[in-house]
């Protein structure tokens, strides 16, 4: 390979082989994001914002992982003691 001058070229197929099996995970980790997009923001959702939209994403992919370990009594004591309510939830 060194006689012959092709180590840039093998280099070259090897990052190519390289890219390529990077681009089918990268393509999978898109697509599972843009059908948590379609699910989040449907026709009743349709004018959320950007902070509220990446929140909701962010719990909606996350939530096998991260998200069941929290007690859903802890994210309301959360929010009730954020401002006060007239009512409690």
């Amino acid at each position: 390979m060194v006689q012959l001058k092709d180590g840039k070229t093998y280099n070259l197929i090897y990052l190519l082989v390289n890219l390529a099996s990077l681009l089918l995970v990268a393509t999978v980790t898109i697509e599972q994001v843009f059908s948590a997009m379609k699910f989040i923001k449907n026709l009743l959702r349709n004018r959320m914002g950007d902070e509220l939209m990446n929140n909701c994403l962010v719990t909606y992919i996350e939530k096998k992982n991260i998200f069941d370990n929290i007690d859903n009594e802890s994210i309301i004591q959360r929010f009730q003691n954020v401002a006060p309510r007239r009512t409690a939830l």
